[in-house]
């Protein structure tokens, strides 16, 4: 489903962006699509805890360190995953 948004903005700009889009190939509505799910999509990672700067570098951190043979690494089966589980 979709759905229309109306916006305002300075005629030159307008124009200028209607130039952009035709110089990538797109429509006007397709480049707003793509920004805004871009946006979207990028909102949900700065809300997940996962993708935060300090996650961020602790997982290169410990990339670092398994790259360089100095993380110990631990290899489970599923079944013994499920025991340690029970």
């Amino acid at each position: 489903m979709t759905t229309t948004i109306t916006a305002s903005i300075d005629s030159a700009d307008k124009t200028a962006f209607e130039e952009y889009c035709r110089k990538i190939g797109k429509s006007v509505s397709e480049a707003i699509s793509e920004f805004v799910k871009s946006k979207v999509r990028k909102s949900a990672k700065d809300d997940d805890g996962f993708w935060s700067e300090e996650n961020q570098r602790y997982l290169e951190s410990q990339i670092r360190l398994y790259n360089e043979g100095k993380l110990k690494t631990v290899v489970k089966t599923m079944d013994e995953l499920e025991a340690m589980a029970e």
